[in-house]
């Protein structure tokens, strides 16, 4: 896990975290892609900033927190800035929102939520 937390890169743009929140709840938390019910599910979503839509993102990020009690929020290198209490908002919970980013900082913050690190 660490190894791969590692060589994530910034590829640059706008942030559009709603973009992965739906596809989250439209293809991925779903019987037919194989969401299991008896399993926890688990979002770490990676941001660099502000969503470019903040209102979508909260929506999807609520609706989401309909389906998961663990979304976490992974402040990257902010580059365009942040604002924690947006963060804060679209995580399950305050303490969900991990600053600044570092593989070591993710699974230190996310005990019991990943199964297999």
């Amino acid at each position: 896990m660490k190894s791969v937390l590692r060589g994530l890169t910034y590829l640059g743009g706008v942030p559009r975290p709603y973009y992965g929140l739906e596809t989250v709840y439209t293809s991925i938390f779903t019987y037919s892609d194989g969401d299991r019910v008896d399993a926890d599910n688990v979002v770490i979503l990676f941001t660099s900033g502000n969503s470019a839509d903040p209102v979508a993102t909260l929506q999807w990020a609520t609706t989401v927190k309909s389906i998961t009690s663990h979304v976490f929020v992974v402040a990257m290198d902010m580059i365009l800035g942040y604002n924690l209490q947006e963060l804060t908002k679209w995580a399950s919970d305050s303490r969900h929102v991990i600053q600044p980013f570092g593989a070591t900082s993710i699974l230190k913050h996310i005990p019991g939520a990943i199964t297999n690190p």
